[in-house]
């Protein structure tokens, strides 16, 4: 089918686009005058519409958290004291100590994890049980928290809690690096 056999069935299928109902393209393939393209612009719905749903959406948006109730991560984001924020804390420090496997070592840390101290309780509370190059890992993120903290990503988060991660992470540096020394791992 060549190009003018298109615009001519389109052309068909659409000849006036006040009584068909349908919504045109304003640069589609037909030719077609402006009065059309401004009947055609009927359809869409209002801007005031679209920005009402776009400003619900962004207000929503920070309620939610990254992960959902019941995902076993869902404590990494969570930062308050709260009772709720607690126990997801409490179930993701849970998940992390039953993996035997440590797979939660290999995935990147956010600045919310650094700050809610899950994963470096993890790393503290499973010291004797880790491998050289899992200790390594763990001494590497805890001395990147207050780089990553005072950097871009810990501009939403308040300076209590940032001091309060910074002093952890570098206490769960000095025990990790004192347990590699102790097994003679690389420092």
């Amino acid at each position: 089918m060549r190009g003018s056999d298109l615009v001519k069935d389109a052309e068909a299928l659409v000849a006036d686009p006040a009584t068909s109902g349908r919504c045109l393209r304003s640069m589609g393939l037909l030719r077609e005058g402006q009065e059309e393209t401004m009947r055609a612009n009927r359809c869409r719905l209002p801007k005031s519409v679209i920005s009402a749903f776009a400003g619900l959406f962004c207000l929503a948006l920070p309620a939610c958290s990254l992960f959902g109730p019941d995902d076993p991560r869902a404590g990494l984001s969570c930062l308050d004291d709260s009772k709720e924020c607690v126990d997801r804390r409490r179930v993701t420090l849970d998940s992390y100590l039953a993996d035997n496997d440590h797979k939660w070592i290999k995935e990147p840390a956010t600045a919310q994890a650094h700050v809610s101290g899950v994963r470096l309780f993890a790393f503290r509370s499973r010291k004797k049980e880790l491998s050289c190059e899992e200790l390594a890992r763990g001494r590497r993120e805890a001395d990147s928290v207050a780089k990553s903290l005072h950097g871009p990503e810990g501009k939403e988060i308040s300076p209590a809690l940032i001091a309060r991660a910074t002093l952890f992470a570098s206490e769960v540096s000095k025990e990790l690096t004192a347990e590699m020394r102790a097994r003679r791992c690389k420092v």
